[in-house]
């Protein structure tokens, strides 16, 4: 138990994708999506001294877009699998 009160473990559910695109030689983009649930849950708190006590319900969710550029060290050719699966180790 930590000094703001107790600690809880929620479960939920994600899903999300992305599309990632080799523009240049050596360079990349992409951006990927992230839907989180973790549905109705009910939070409650005890503190240390247990004279008050706080029940809360809700429902958590969240959503995230994610944006990066890549550089990529050592790609012979942009968008080539055939050169990705090449490094792959066996």
């Amino acid at each position: 138990m930590n000094d703001a009160g107790c600690s809880q473990t929620h479960s939920g559910w994600s899903a999300g994708g992305g599309i990632e695109w080799g523009f240049a030689r050596n360079w990349a983009a992409r951006i990927e999506y992230l839907h989180l649930d973790l549905s109705n849950q009910t939070f409650s708190s005890h503190p240390p001294n247990n004279v008050f006590r706080s029940i809360d319900e809700g429902r958590l969710q969240a959503d995230t877009v994610r944006v990066d550029v890549n550089y990529l060290f050592n790609r012979e050719t942009p968008g080539s699998s055939e050169d990705f699966m090449a490094r792959l180790p066996a």
